[in-house]
């Protein structure tokens, strides 16, 4: 029985330590393919590998306690066994480490500024080329090169328009040139485009680096492709980064078949399939490439060039001349997005055209018009879109005695607080455009008071048939929201006195209460300063609050907040990919999402309004995450290939993702619109 024992411990340390071997050579392996694996991280797979390791080796260690009594620890064996082994781990650590590192190609070392200069020599092409017609589609169909990439010095694939097409938007259509120097390939393509293309946008991706996929770590294949960075190869079949990107190759695995929402990274048999490979489960006998990309517009006037990263322009500068065309194009995006109806499109994406004009939600709605009152332009074009999307909530009044609630379930019971109180601070905002309280103001106002808990805090509803509040936490969002409403009716009352409006002094009662509350009861918690949820809406409130009224608890709630806030901003210095720096994330393997950044940018903004400390580190900041925003909006330098012009201005939900929401645009050109009047002659004027 003992020696059974001792088997069994010394199996199951075995198995430990090739299972702990495999996992911190894989996390070597991820953290050498994306430079940085995040703050943080590394401390979270310890935590994580100390978790898990300590029932088995603990089991293991009990199971051998009777050879280890027997003087085994005593042995200079059994100790320079141990650091062989150790050895062993950490080399092999390091050899997964350095597999992850692609082979230059001869492209890689020459300076990009010699490569722009020579695609600028393709401007006596574009003349000779038939004029252009619709918006191209982006195919997604694998390029044929006669060769694999790592067997040529130089290879280049091209997605252009072709010449021959049929009714509708023609499809970009491939090609691969390869050749032994960049002149060569420069002719091949040249020729490629005389025969075959006609002007318009040009996707050009060159080979820079190559990296043989092996079979080892096959359950880490989901990441072993950097979205937008990467592309493949099965022989002299490739799909371009910006191919898989535009076909959603980066959310096709699913590890768990019946959670079906569950999915990141590429589905290997998929890829395979796309690829015409032999079918597999894992990227084995794969290659991944390496690009440097650019978007090429040829027209009558010659060729723009414009270097891409993940479909995204690279280096903007970060200026007012910038920021102010970014607007521009925002609201122009948001008007496009407005229908007949007054309601906002929902979701758009980009290259296929598709469109969600049904989806609606009563927030994101209110957002859209609270930003177009805020920023938009003075002109007749806002004036009447401002007036359309603002009669977009009568359909969803519901009304209860002297109350009106907003609910997008017409037989609901209940009203929620979440869908009126955005809505109401949006029209109270837009009434010094529109030049008059809308009906329902009133209404609304009461609902907001009837919802408010005696000690500041909001019921997150009532029953509509006889006004009873509903017990339960407080929505996400809401209540920095609900307070930003009271804060602009009681402006309201002071600049503009209306008797269908609550009384001035019941307005600041129920401001004082709810800003006691959240600076004092709210967030009172040991770990205030190192955990918040997302509190943007009271910085905003706070702001509209300075000249109408002020709390020093209040204030400091939203100074608090933006420092926490400010440690999940990614920086290049700490490892943060270019692409990333200023985004609102965890690191380089999970993407920033740009609606993350753009509210922080919101509450940075409105932070550096209150006076806070440390005004010189947050303006650098503050520019850094209006420098992420605007290489992720979409514009016409990297939009070619978009369906439709109602695309530019928009944002996407992060750069492995490529679908547009109305709400990544609105928080977007809040922060830019908001940021640049904080920064004022701080910010660059070109």
């Amino acid at each position: 029985m003992s020696r059974l024992r001792v088997s069994a411990g010394a199996a199951g340390l075995a198995v430990w330590s090739l299972a702990s071997v495999e996992g911190w050579s894989a996390l070597a392996y991820l953290s050498a393919l994306h430079g940085d694996l995040g703050r943080g991280m590394l401390a979270a797979a310890l935590a994580v590998w100390v978790l898990f390791s300590a029932l088995p080796l603990s089991l293991s260690l009990w199971a051998l306690r009777p050879a280890l009594g027997q003087g085994l620890l005593r042995l200079p064996s059994t100790w320079a066994l141990a650091a062989l082994a150790t050895l062993l781990c950490c080399m092999t650590a390091l050899s997964s480490h350095g597999a992850a590192r692609a082979t230059p190609t001869a492209l890689a070392a020459l300076p990009g500024a010699q490569l722009a200069e020579a695609l600028h020599s393709l401007r006596d092409v574009a003349a000779q080329l038939p004029p252009g017609g619709a918006s191209p589609l982006p195919s997604t169909r694998a390029l044929s090169c006669t060769s694999p990439p790592d067997a040529v010095p130089v290879t280049l694939l091209v997605s252009f328009v072709p010449v021959a097409s049929g009714a509708g938007r023609p499809e970009l259509q491939g090609a691969c040139v390869q050749g032994e120097r960049l002149e060569t390939v420069l002719e091949g393509l040249r020729q490629l485009l005389v025969k075959r293309a006609r002007q318009g946008p040009l996707w050009l991706d060159w080979v820079s680096g190559v990296q043989p996929l092996s079979g080892r770590h096959a359950w880490i294949d989901a990441l072993r492709l950097r979205p937008g960075l990467d592309g493949v190869c099965a022989g002299g079949r490739c799909l371009a980064p910006g191919q898989l990107l535009v076909g959603g190759f980066f959310s096709t695995y699913r590890p768990l078949g019946f959670i079906p929402d569950f999915q990141f990274g590429v589905d290997p048999a998929e890829l395979r399939s796309a690829l015409g490979a032999p079918a597999g489960a894992s990227l084995g006998q794969l290659l991944r490439i390496e690009t440097r990309s650019y978007e090429l517009r040829l027209g009558d006037t010659g060729v723009a060039v414009t270097p891409l990263r993940r479909l995204r322009r690279q280096e903007v500068p970060v200026t007012r001349a910038e920021v102010e065309r970014a607007a521009r194009a925002a609201q122009g995006h948001l008007l496009a997005a407005l229908q007949p109806n007054g309601r906002f499109r929902y979701t758009l994406e980009p290259f296929s055209g598709d469109a969600d004009t049904e989806g609606f939600n009563l927030a994101r709605q209110a957002g859209a018009l609270l930003v177009l009152c805020e920023l938009g332009e003075d002109s007749p074009a806002v004036a009447q879109a401002i007036q359309l999307a603002s009669s977009a909530f009568a359909p969803f009044e519901r009304r209860s005695a002297e109350l009106v609630a907003l609910t997008s379930d017409p037989a609901a019971s209940a009203a929620r607080l979440g869908e009126s109180t955005l809505p109401l601070a949006s029209l109270v905002y837009c009434a010094r455009r529109l030049g008059a309280l809308p009906e329902a103001v009133p209404g609304l106002a009461r609902l907001l008071l009837a919802l408010q808990r005696p000690d500041g805090g909001f019921h997150p509803g009532l029953e509509l048939s006889d006004a009873q509040v509903l017990p339960g936490p407080e929505p996400l969002y809401a209540g920095g929201q609900a307070v930003l409403a009271l804060v602009l009716l009681e402006e309201r009352q002071r600049s503009h006195f209306d008797p269908a409006l609550p009384p001035l002094a019941e307005l600041q009662a129920a401001v004082e209460r709810a800003m006691r509350y959240v600076a004092e009861d709210y967030w009172s918690h040991p770990l205030r300063d190192f955990f918040y949820l997302e509190e943007n809406w009271h910085c905003l409130a706070a702001r509209a609050a300075l000249t109408v009224h002020r709390h020093a608890g209040y204030e400091d709630f939203c100074r608090r907040y933006v420092r926490f806030k400010a440690r999940l901003i990614l920086e290049r210095e700490q490892g943060a990919d270019a692409d990333f720096d200023g985004g609102f994330g965890f690191g380089n393997l999970v993407p920033p999402h740009n609606t993350g950044a753009a509210g922080f940018g919101e509450a940075l903004a409105a932070a550096s309004s209150l006076g806070q400390p440390g005004a010189g580190a947050d303006e650098r900041l503050l520019l850094d995450v209006l420098g992420f925003l605007l290489r992720q909006q979409w514009s016409e330098e990297n939009c070619g290939a978009c369906a439709t012009p109602a695309v530019l201005g928009g944002m996407s939900e992060h750069t492995h993702s490529l679908l547009t929401r109305i709400d990544f645009a609105q928080h977007a050109w809040a922060a830019l619109g908001h940021g640049a009047a904080a920064l004022g002659p701080r910010l660059p004027e070109k």
